[in-house]
């Protein structure tokens, strides 16, 4: 099949048993003879003349519980370890990453206070270039 560019494919080892606890999930695949090893793996894409378009590379420490790994931001490159997140639980499959809602708020807040400190700036300067002006007339 096609993915969509943006788009997401969820795999899983056994779909029926994937349904049974996500059943309202789209775009899944399933029922693999193999699964992912939950501490080192490489994931690759390639597109149907057999180009790679990706490549993901995780390796983890012993984690005992069920945790799943998340993408802070699709914008960025996400062969970069430091661009996921480990999350305990059994993860959002289908819905935007809580990660990503959080980049999300910090980047707007961020933003936010870029704007005033920049409107300080101007203020500050207008005043100081106002005062300079009638000091010289």
């Amino acid at each position: 099949g096609k993915i969509k560019p943006k788009g997401y494919v969820i795999l899983c080892q056994s779909k029926n048993a994937f349904k049974k606890v996500f059943p309202d999930t789209r775009n899944v695949i399933g029922d693999f003879s193999f699964g992912l090893n939950k501490f080192t793996e490489t994931l690759e894409l390639y597109s149907v003349d057999n180009a790679q378009i990706d490549k993901v590379l995780y390796e983890l420490s012993n984690i005992e519980s069920t945790f799943t790994l998340s993408l802070r931001n699709p914008e960025e490159d996400n062969s970069r370890l430091t661009s996921w997140e480990v999350m305990m639980g059994v993860g959002t499959p289908g819905d935007v990453n809580p990660t990503y809602i959080a980049y999300l708020k910090l980047e707007s807040e961020r933003k936010q206070r870029l704007f005033i400190y920049g409107s300080l700036v101007a203020v500050l300067v207008f005043g100081l270039g106002a005062w300079r002006w009638r000091k010289g007339r």
